[in-house]
């Protein structure tokens, strides 16, 4: 088998498929890409912009990530809102609703904005931070009351919503309690991670949906649906505790919390809106 079939098999054909799905390649290949992408490529870029790596600004990117995790759902068969057909042709629209072209639309879509907030700050001496905030606040609302107009299950939403706030504070009073007082960049990672978790065990225990992805499968299969978010969220706070005890200085600290933030919101929101606008 030639390397391009490999390609095909493991990249190109689970891209277009509903049914072959991730495996250990792609899996692989794909975090691998992101981490060298976001560590080495993106990291000088994002330092050099925000200046510091705090709360407004990781929220600024927090919001691209929501919007590109509900444009994901508007892929699937199954939703309310199927817009586009999945594909493995770069050049199809269906390529970028899904892995790993949504992925490379967003990270040009948050950089081009970035570039947007620069110009306007020289420009008009706007902060762009701020003006980053309000560009992701207009994609995110205008793309949710899209959602939200066409949801099937309103009310599954809310509950879902309540009850991660509900268990992040509780979690977040109780660790209070004994002195472990989060940073709101902890809460975040906390917060994002939490919905990942609690949002996949509703969709598998309650919705009837299957996961995909391999490392996940292979914790549920084994220990079962309750273990995703409890492993979800002891896994933060090992990492937030590990942060706090290396001597990295605070925006390289910050930076790694918003990496655990953005790839807990961008599963954990698609999973959230597959529930709500399922059509089936």
């Amino acid at each position: 088998m030639s390397l391009g079939d490999l390609f095909y098999k493991y990249f190109l054909l689970p891209a277009g498929s509903h049914t072959v799905g991730y495996n250990i390649v792609n899996t692989l290949g794909y975090v691998i890409l992101a981490l060298f992408l976001y560590f080495v490529v993106i990291r000088k870029i994002v330092f050099a912009f925000a200046k510091e790596v705090n709360f407004k600004f990781s929220l600024s990117v927090v919001l691209f990530v929501i919007t590109g995790a509900m444009f994901r759902v508007m892929e699937e068969p199954y939703s309310t809102i199927n817009v586009f057909a999945r594909s493995s042709d770069p050049l199809s629209w269906g390529f970028y609703s899904v892995t790993p072209g949504i992925y490379l639309l967003f990270t040009a879509i948050v950089l081009l904005s970035f570039l947007v907030s620069f110009l306007i700050e020289r420009l008009f001496k706007i902060n762009r931070v701020n003006t980053l905030l309000t560009i992701g606040a207009l994609f995110a609302s205008i793309t949710f009351l899209f959602m939200l107009i066409n949801m099937s299950f309103p009310i599954a939403f809310f509950v879902i919503c309540l009850s991660i706030i509900a268990i992040v504070l509780g979690i977040y009073y109780l660790l209070k309690k004994y002195n472990f007082n989060l940073s709101q960049m902890e809460l975040f990672a906390l917060f994002g991670q939490a919905v990942d978790g609690i949002a996949t065990f509703t969709a598998l225990t309650f919705f009837n949906f299957s996961e995909q992805h391999v490392a996940s499968n292979i914790l549920i299969n084994g220990l079962g649906t309750w273990s995703f978010p409890v492993v979800k969220i002891l896994l933060t706070l090992g990492i937030i505790w590990y942060l706090r005890k290396s001597d990295m200085d605070y925006n390289n600290k910050n930076y790694i919390l918003l990496f655990i933030i953005i790839f807990g919101f961008a599963t954990g929101i698609r999973d959230i809106f597959s529930i709500a606008n399922n059509g089936l």
